[in-house]
């Protein structure tokens, strides 16, 4: 009891830059613990630590926690993560980062300040996320078929289900993109992979069927999930193709941050670069359209025309009604 009490106080109130004297411990038991303890049955205490915690560092200045299992920039880097990602519910993400604070010490930024951030970016709509993701892992664990709601939003900003009869799909796997988190499967209607937003999902059933195997579904390529991920920006579903990019190469951070290294570099012509990428077309569509001013797509031609009369239809938008 005492030997986990002072592990509890070293957790909590220590780090290389912040180091407890035995005095200073010896109090903090009595104080935090309710624990009577001389001087001298800590230091042994302390010893005995030290033969199965390594990590627990004494020197003349005090005893300290060297080292943890997530250092402050890794707890930071998490924390950012949960606030970035816009699926978990308010609420949940404050449990979580305070979860995570508390694997440090008491020194500790978790660099919030004003946690109502939380309540602009969060989806609050659906708070069952966490039990729908426990399901679907338990699918995917089994290899069993699911069958749930999938919801859209209507006119007055609420949730409804897309359509009445439920989806059924072979779930594979659950990966965030975007911001938002999603099941990849073979949905049961097309036979192909395709993708749901987890947050979006409710009223999930594992099925007493097998799921379609992921060979079957993908033409016997399997699911390389980096590769895939890359190949449809934004998630949409389809098959990729293979696409010439002219790009301006002040743009070349962007292609990086959304294709990460996976396409070729074929030429270069002053402050213009050539790159093949293979991607989902209507995915690369809507990220052309985003970058339009860098980026002009040159193959294949179905992709060129299609946008060119997306932009026909926005100059007429725009052009001629500019109000």
């Amino acid at each position: 009891m005492v030997i986990l009490s002072i592990m509890q106080i070293l957790r909590k109130y220590t780090d290389f830059d912040h180091r407890i004297s035995v005095k200073e411990l010896t109090g903090k038991l009595h104080d935090d613990y309710h624990l009577n303890c001389s001087e001298r049955s800590v230091r042994r205490y302390i010893n005995e630590l030290q033969t199965f915690y390594p990590d627990v560092a004494r020197d003349r200045t005090g005893v300290y926690l060297a080292a943890r299992e997530f250092d402050d920039s890794e707890l930071r880097l998490l924390i950012d993560s949960i606030i970035s990602s816009k699926h978990i519910p308010p609420h949940q993400a404050k449990e979580l980062i305070e979860k995570l604070t508390r694997l440090s010490n008491i020194y500790f930024d978790n660099g919030l300040g004003d946690i109502q951030v939380l309540d602009r970016i969060h989806n609050e709509d659906n708070r069952q996320i966490f039990y729908t993701i426990d399901i679907l892992s338990e699918a995917i664990k089994r290899g069993s078929m699911v069958e749930f709601t999938y919801n859209t939003y209507d006119t007055a900003k609420k949730m409804v289900p897309r359509q009445s009869e439920p989806y059924r799909v072979s779930p594979y796997k659950l990966a965030a993109a975007n911001g938002n988190y999603y099941l990849i499967c073979s949905y049961d209607k097309y036979k192909s992979i395709s993708h749901f937003r987890v947050d979006r999902i409710t009223e999930v059933t594992i099925l007493d069927e097998a799921a379609e195997p992921l060979e079957e579904a993908t033409g016997g390529k399997g699911l390389d999930l980096p590769k895939h991920l890359a190949e449809h920006l934004y998630m949409f579903s389809g098959d990729p193709v293979t696409a010439r990019l002219s790009v301006d190469k002040s743009a070349m951070p962007a292609l990086v941050d959304w294709f990460g290294k996976d396409f070729e570099v074929y030429n270069e012509i002053a402050d213009c670069v050539f790159i093949k990428v293979r991607v989902n077309p209507d995915a690369l569509a809507c990220w052309a359209l985003q970058y339009g001013d860098f980026v002009e797509i040159l193959t294949p031609k179905k992709l060129r025309r299609k946008m060119a009369s997306k932009s026909r239809l926005l100059m007429e938008k725009y052009w001629q009604n500019p109000r």
